[in-house]
């Protein structure tokens, strides 16, 4: 499944790429010449990537539908 960055602005999604391990913790991907993953198990960041990763998933297509 995937998501257009086009309908995730549209959605108002954040452009930040995060994982999600065990509901407990979570590691933001930073880019920015020098990849880094800070971790955090911060209440209102896990909430924030919980909400995004489920408007994500609600609204992804399989990859065959998405189409170029």
């Amino acid at each position: 499944m995937q998501l257009a960055r086009s309908k995730a602005d549209e959605l108002g999604l954040p452009c930040e790429d995060f994982w999600l391990f065990d509901a407990r913790v979570v590691a933001l991907l930073r880019f920015d010449g020098a990849t880094r993953c800070p971790a955090s198990t911060s209440s209102p960041t896990l909430w924030r990537c919980f909400g995004t990763r489920e408007a994500a998933w609600h609204h992804s297509v399989p990859y065959d539908e998405l189409g170029g």
